[in-house]
């Protein structure tokens, strides 16, 4: 199928904006890409890298696309914390370094805890290692030995049984012998 009417484009494109891939590139500009990737999460990947500008890229992080997908001379600040913000995939790996604060590390592990694998060592707190296992347990895997705390462990442990493989030996004989509450959460007695 090939859509080669700008009318017939806008329509399909605001129903789904992966139809983007039957657009004909003569008809395509600026716009229809916008509402592209303001209708599909995976549109970027397919529209033509000399179409991905700002406006574009910005849109299509305000709508979880792939950070990745953004050319590198378009990841300016405002469009990678977009992108940091609004995935759940490990965009921070997709940040220039120089862009890469404390703010966007949080936001990243707000979106998903398991991205605190892709902090930047120097960046990395009790405080995000609490969020990154709060927003996922398992996410306690990824975190640095040095801040799997009793606490860091015990709010892991608790969120998900199964996180007490990549607890402290303590957490993991704790998590054995504890039993359920009537709330599902873990009991530890000390």
């Amino acid at each position: 199928m090939e859509i080669t009417s700008y009318g017939k484009a806008k329509k399909m494109l605001e129903q789904d904006g992966a139809n983007i891939r039957f657009v004909v590139p003569s008809i395509l500009d600026e716009d229809l890409c916008v509402i592209a990737v303001a209708h599909s999460d995976e549109a970027l990947a397919k529209i033509p890298r000399s179409l991905r500008t700002d406006k574009v890229c910005l849109v299509a992080m305000q709508n979880g696309n792939y950070l990745g997908d953004v050319p590198f001379l378009n990841r300016t600040e405002e469009i990678c914390r977009e992108g940091v913000k609004n995935q759940k995939k490990a965009s921070l790996v997709c940040v220039p370094e120089e862009l890469v604060d404390a703010d966007m590390c949080k936001d990243a592990v707000r979106a998903n805890g398991y991205n605190i694998k892709d902090v930047p060592e120097k960046m990395v707190t009790k405080d995000l290692c609490k969020l990154a296992v709060t927003k996922n347990p398992m996410a306690l895997e990824n975190v640095p030995v040095k801040f799997r705390t009793d606490d860091v462990c015990e709010i892991a442990v608790n969120g998900n049984r199964n996180a007490a493989q990549f607890a402290s030996a303590k957490f993991q004989e704790l998590s054995r012998i504890s039993k359920k509450s009537k709330s599902g959460f873990l009991r530890f007695t000390k």
